[in-house]
């Protein structure tokens, strides 16, 4: 009797053991490596990889976003040095400088590849920003004017001679304030309304305090491997010779610090509504 037992036991506990380790979790002395993780005991790669050793990383699927300004005075679209007339033939106004600084574009959410971009209407390989995007339907843009706070006090230095932020760039630059101006609006117009392009103006704005994010109602079917622009209408009229907009014969000029903070918060407010 007792070997019978005996034998029960030592059954029970074989059987114990061999469930005991059937329940042991197949990954625990599995290890993988990079980019790839233990499924059911085996190493497989993780999303987004391939290759023996998971080595590969698969590209994404994206298409070409480009980002146009285009400076306008109410309906009609304007060139730099080319002066706005008025009913009688004369000019009143002439844009001689338009860049932008454009922080963490999105599409309907969707986070562009650039993180900042510079757009220079004046140079002709930067008058056009351009981005990598995930392809989609998208039917509105969001922006950050200006130079983000995560970059804004950074040394020049630290970034390729060519990045927008980099020594290429370094008129862009405060050699006597730290930070990156956001944007430099720059032309003239008539003091007297007599044909004679007499007077200038200059809007150079930087600091956190006038970094404004903007989001605005844009349609864009955006297909792999392929092209498609956004074009942001600027209103200058609107900024200067519509009601509520600056009066250059009193607002002409800001730096945004100082004195002129508030005429730089003004004209970075009329802007921002100025945008379609």
């Amino acid at each position: 009797m007792k070997r019978i037992n005996l034998l029960l036991l030592s059954i029970c506990i074989i059987g114990f053991v061999v469930l005991m380790n059937s329940c042991k979790d197949p990954c625990k002395d599995v290890v993988c490596g990079d980019n790839s993780a233990c499924i059911e005991g085996d190493c497989e790669c993780e999303a987004g990889f391939s290759g023996i050793n998971c080595e590969n990383r698969d590209e994404e699927k994206t298409a070409t976003l480009e980002l146009k300004i285009n400076p306008t005075f109410g309906e009609e679209t304007i060139n730099l040095f080319e002066p706005v007339l008025n009913d009688a033939g004369q000019p009143i106004f002439e844009l001689t400088k338009l860049y932008f600084y454009i922080s963490d574009l999105k599409l309907d959410g969707e986070a562009a590849v650039e993180e900042i971009m510079l757009v220079d209407i004046e140079d002709a390989e930067l008058n056009v920003g351009r981005t990598k995007i995930k392809p989609g339907d998208y039917n509105s843009i969001t922006m950050g004017l200006g130079v983000d706070k995560r970059w804004n006090f950074n040394d020049p230095a630290s970034f390729e001679s060519e990045h927008p932020l980099g020594f290429d760039h370094i008129g862009n630059h405060w050699s006597w304030n730290e930070g990156y101006i956001f944007y430099k609006i720059e032309g003239n117009y008539s003091t007297k309304e007599d044909g004679v392009l007499d007077g200038g103006f200059l809007f150079h704005l930087g600091t956190d305090e006038l970094y404004q994010n903007v989001t605005l109602d844009k349609t864009v079917s955006l297909k792999e491997n392929e092209t498609e622009a956004i074009v942001l209408n600027v209103d200058f009229e609107n900024i200067f010779f519509k009601e509520g907009g600056l009066d250059l014969k009193t607002e002409f000029r800001s730096h945004g610090m100082g004195e002129q903070f508030e005429i730089g918060q003004k004209f970075a407010n009329r802007l921002i509504e100025s945008l379609e």
